[in-house]
């Protein structure tokens, strides 16, 4: 009985050492972007019996070090041994406003369920206030960061800051548009173009020639979804005038998040007396600034769709706040958070790959009649 209980020990010894030293490896192997050894390099690395390499990867797993698939041996999931150093960091524009809530929970949601803690940050859109964040994080750099870049149409002062967070192996990837000079970035593409493709012909197939759009100037969004807006027109034959564009810059949201909105519901009301006489139709960079023109032309004794019809993006739920429901370009509920929650993973993990697409859809509305 003695001796089968030293046995027992020294197994359970050999079993805890090696458990040891390969969650000492991790985080090496994760800086390298290396594959995780096989069962038959631990025994000849180790000098170990199949047995207590078994028993080893089956705690490892169970403490979600790393996955086990039959075909595809063991794979590294990003996590690090020392659960302290699991943080992951999510930088946006803002962390209350508009789609914000709904979007950092559902990344939050698959983030934590693979077992990683979380702290938010908001830049309302600042590059200063985005810089300010940056730094910090370098002084104490987590395991990952989500950002949503400010102004991403433009390149961006704070790329050094991004540079020493990457050298210095935090995971970074990249939501709503990559700067010009953040391009190497890990990135969800949400195929912006397309989507103001595809609204725009849902325009033209309703009877609307005369269109014109409202846009961010200043993110990549903007400047994607008004592409594929005037590649539709093209095809149909039509361009917009200069005078039918609203440019806008991402700025004017601080105003909506203050709630006071009425510098923007000022420019709309000017765009709308200028316009809405000559046009039959406006695409909107989104659901919020939809909602304010819709408000605007309630203002001004615009009806709509009757006298004007509008087009969002995003599908929010002020598609559904107005007065009229809107017609707007939206994804499957939920899918924008988690794909960037499963992009950032990928990249903590080591496996690098194409930008993750979100693909879009049509949500039906009353805010566009056919004509």
């Amino acid at each position: 009985m003695m001796q089968n209980t030293g046995n027992s020990c020294r197994k359970n010894l050999k079993y805890q050492e090696l458990y040891g030293a390969l969650c000492g490896q991790i985080p090496d192997l994760l800086k390298k972007g290396t594959a995780f050894f096989t069962q038959l390099q631990i025994q000849e690395r180790y000098g170990v019996s199949r047995q207590t390499v078994l028993r080893a990867l089956r705690q490892m797993e169970a403490d979600g070090l790393i996955v086990s698939r039959r075909g595809s041996g063991t794979t590294l999931t990003g996590l690090l041994p020392e659960t302290e150093k699991n943080q992951v960091v999510l930088l946006l524009s803002s962390d209350s406003s508009y789609t914000y809530p709904s979007l950092i929970n559902d990344v939050s949601s698959v983030l934590r369920a693979a077992r990683y803690s979380i702290s938010i940050c908001a830049s309302h859109g600042s590059l200063r206030e985005e810089r300010e964040i940056l730094t910090r994080l370098c002084a104490d750099p987590p395991r990952g960061l989500l950002l949503e870049c400010c102004h991403s149409a433009l390149p961006t002062p704070n790329a050094d800051l991004i540079g020493i967070l990457s050298a210095r192996k935090t995971a970074v990837a990249v939501i709503g548009g990559v700067c010009p000079n953040l391009a190497g970035l890990v990135s969800v593409h949400e195929d912006d173009r397309s989507a103001g493709q595809a609204l725009c012909r849902y325009f033209l197939r309703c009877g609307h020639r005369q269109l014109g759009g409202i846009f961010l100037s200043d993110t990549s969004r903007g400047q994607e979804r008004y592409f594929g807006f005037v590649c539709a027109l093209k095809e149909a034959g039509y361009l917009p005038l200069p005078e039918d564009i609203l440019w806008l810059t991402g700025d004017i949201f601080t105003d909506i998040e203050e709630k006071e909105p009425r510098h923007l519901l000022a420019i709309l009301q000017h765009f709308l007396m200028r316009r809405a006489h000559s046009l039959t139709g406006i695409l909107c960079q989104n659901d919020l600034i939809a909602w304010h023109l819709e408000r605007a032309c309630r203002a001004a004794g615009i009806r709509v769709p009757e006298d004007l019809s509008i087009g969002g993006f995003d599908g929010s739920y002020l598609s559904q706040a107005g007065g009229v429901s809107l017609v707007s370009m939206a994804h499957e509920k939920h899918e924008p958070g988690q794909t960037a929650a499963r992009t950032l993973i990928g990249a903590m993990s080591g496996h690098s790959s194409l930008p993750d697409s979100v693909p879009w859809i049509l949500r039906p509305g009353k805010s566009i009649r056919a004509i």
